[in-house]
């Protein structure tokens, strides 16, 4: 004889009493199918969980990404201050006579010790460690690189300071008097605009408009007054230390005298287009014990635009 189970239902509001008869194998099978839905039930919300906190990841891995470009592209526009500050600072040791360092010594730096390993080292995939190893080296490098900045540039302002004569006769201003001064063409290596050719610049030019006052970057002596068919009419002035300023494409022959002393910041002559120029503009060269320098890696005042 089969053996059944009763089920029944006791309704609160209405007072009736709802009965089902079920035999062992159908309340089993009843009971089973119940507890598998409720375990696919579950499944699906943790599935649905999963995959939500999937998206969350991949949204944050997608921001770390573009944090992770941004650090990298400062590291770039860092590494490219850095290099401009040696060769500023390069420049500045050689004003005051001071030894030069190896570029051992420049990248060694000062300060320092060992580093403890990142917390980050063994929690993180192979690749990404190495990213980071390599963020964390560059960083410490230039750190490392400023510490020696520091102490170099304490050094020559001790040098400075006991040389004022000195620090007016480094040609250390913009030679144009005029608001936001551009440069049309730079030092170095160029494309000669008569010819094509790729010619070196031994300058740099300031575009302007004819008549603009052209002004002494230090104090010196007027050694030169000239005029040949490149530069037209110039100037150049002897600041003593084995620096010297040249001013070329001026708009006449300049008023100062020959042998006459000027100061930083008197004027010298007019801007124009005077012998082999396109337009008016002022070629600005600076000249250290007879070899041509980068004007820019002198010029101090911020107020110079590049247009190239």
């Amino acid at each position: 004889m089969k053996k059944y189970l009763t089920l029944m239902f006791i309704s609160h509001n209405e007072g009736y009493i709802k009965e089902y008869h079920l035999s062992k194998p159908k309340f089993i099978g009843v009971i089973s199918t119940l507890c598998l839905l409720l375990l696919l039930s579950l499944g699906y919300v943790a599935t649905m969980g999963k995959r939500e906190r999937l998206a969350e990841l991949k949204e944050e891995n997608t921001a770390l990404q573009r944090e992770f470009a941004l650090i990298q592209e400062e590291l770039k526009n860092m590494r490219h201050n850095m290099d401009q500050l040696q060769e500023k600072d390069r420049i500045m040791r050689a004003w005051v006579d001071l030894s030069e360092p190896s570029d051992e010594v420049r990248q060694i730096g000062v300060g320092g010790g060992e580093a403890m390993p990142p917390e980050w080292e063994n929690a993180v995939p192979d690749r990404v460690s190495g990213l980071l190893a390599d963020n964390r080296i560059n960083m410490d490098q230039l750190l490392r690189e400023a510490h020696f900045l520091k102490t170099s540039f304490d050094t020559i302002l001790a040098v400075l300071s006991k040389d004022i004569q000195m620090r007016q006769h480094i040609p250390s201003i913009t030679p144009v008097r005029m608001d936001n001064p551009r440069i049309s063409s730079g030092f170095g290596i160029r494309r000669d605009p008569f010819t094509g050719r790729r010619q070196f610049h031994s300058g740099i030019d300031y575009p302007g408009r004819r008549g603009t006052p052209i002004i002494a970057a230090a104090d010196g002596k007027i050694d030169k007054i000239d005029y040949n068919n490149r530069l037209g009419w110039y100037v150049r002035i002897n600041h003593g230390y084995g620096l010297q300023t040249l001013y070329g494409h001026l708009n006449r022959k300049p008023h100062v005298k020959l042998g006459t002393r000027v100061k930083r910041g008197e004027k010298i002559g007019e801007m124009g287009r005077t012998g082999r120029s396109t337009a008016p503009h002022l070629h600005y060269s600076v000249i250290k014990n007879g070899k041509s320098e980068n004007p820019k890696h002198y010029i101090f005042d911020q107020r110079t635009r590049s247009l190239f």
